[in-house]
């Protein structure tokens, strides 16, 4: 599978769940940060965030990711 090293777009697997986490964190533009942290997410089967462990992206993920991000369409 293809693997994203992607620095700071995913902080860790944890900001899925919470997206406080990587908003908090300083994103200078959480409207893109959305749109392409969902696009990776579509690209990658193993991300290396920019903070702890990297991860495995599931359906579940991939999933979450949509929805955080057609909340932003909104």
């Amino acid at each position: 599978g293809i693997v994203g090293i992607c620095g700071d777009l995913f902080e860790r697997q944890e900001d899925v769940w919470d997206s406080k986490i990587w908003s908090d964190a300083g994103s200078e533009n959480s409207k893109a940060q959305i749109e392409n942290r969902s696009k990776v997410a579509d690209l990658c089967s193993f991300i290396v965030p920019g903070h702890g462990e990297g991860f495995y992206v599931t359906d579940a993920i991939r999933k979450q990711l949509k929805l955080e991000l057609n909340k932003n369409l909104d």
